[in-house]
């Protein structure tokens, strides 16, 4: 059996050894996890492609045989492809809602939100004291701050799952960067913002626990509740290959389940998922048939 095991271990190193991983997805995944990726092929002593052209480009090079492996974000709404597709989260795309750590604030809804970003069909919120605030708090301007389209998803994530079809608030005012968007927060007293999270955030900001509505319960933007679906402000990338094809690309599903991918997704501005539901997911993978 031993002897068995060693023949297996060989043949299985052999053709890893001269296999060709070929990735295909969305072209916010260019860069720290893209050079992630090339290094664990690296160790895998395997050739990669990538072509990080767009979530909908890389769904048509999947179809057409020309990835084996696609990292999509679908429409919100849109149902997830069916036999003979494979699909699980591997990450996701969250917005986190950054105030000053001293306003004694923990929590909004998405109709709080609206209030504040949205230019018409809710309640205008010009002011601390219309989301609840006394005191001092109370008559202080609200000055709304966010990221530009151009920075990521996190104005497409916010104008979809906070304000439907309505606008931005015209005194919106747009960062390029996150860090700038926190440099701007620290200054301004009366600001709120939102970001892609997770973010290095200075320690006189806060993010606030979010709920989708007022009787519902908020949440804050932990992995944990992110990937459960407590925390609202999130939008999943999904890992989506040919189901008869999980053995062939074990070593690559694998490492993308590893810390290493883990770490690079965070730096690209995602949320990987937990670590013991990235170690569950590739070993229900390790089984698949």
């Amino acid at each position: 059996m031993p002897a068995l095991r060693l023949c297996f271990l060989l043949g299985w190193g052999a053709v890893a050894a001269g296999a060709e991983w070929r990735v295909a997805g969305s072209d916010l995944l260019a860069g720290e996890f893209s050079d992630a990726l090339q290094a664990a092929a690296t160790r895998e002593e395997t050739t990669l492609t990538t072509t990080f052209a767009g979530s909908h480009a890389g769904w048509k090079e999947l179809q057409a045989g020309h990835a084996d492996v696609a990292l999509l974000s679908f429409p919100p709404g849109q149902a997830l492809p069916g036999e003979p597709w494979h699909c699980l989260p591997l990450a996701y795309h969250v917005v986190a809602v950054l105030t000053a750590r001293e306003r004694p604030l923990s929590q909004i809804s998405f109709e709080g939100l609206a209030g504040i970003y949205g230019r018409t069909g809710a309640a205008g919120h010009a002011r601390w004291g219309d989301l609840g605030l006394t005191g001092d708090w109370a008559p202080r301007a609200i000055t709304p701050y966010g990221m530009s389209a151009r920075s990521g998803l996190s104005r497409a994530l916010v104008k979809h799952e906070v304000l439907g079809a309505r606008d931005f608030n015209s005194g919106l005012t747009e960062q390029a960067t996150p860090a700038e968007l926190v440099a701007q927060l620290v200054i301004e007293a009366g600001a709120v913002g939102f970001a892609a999270w997770p973010l290095e955030l200075d320690q006189r900001l806060k993010a606030l626990m979010v709920a989708r509505t007022a009787t519902m319960p908020a949440y804050a933007p932990t992995k944990e509740n992110v990937h459960r679906g407590d925390y609202p402000l999130r939008w999943p990338v999904w890992l989506v290959f040919r189901r008869t094809d999980a053995p062939r690309l074990f070593p690559l599903l694998r490492q993308l389940h590893g810390d290493a991918i883990a770490a690079a997704l965070e730096k690209q501005g995602l949320m990987p998922l937990p670590r013991e539901i990235r170690r569950q997911q590739a070993f229900a993978l390790e089984v698949l048939k």
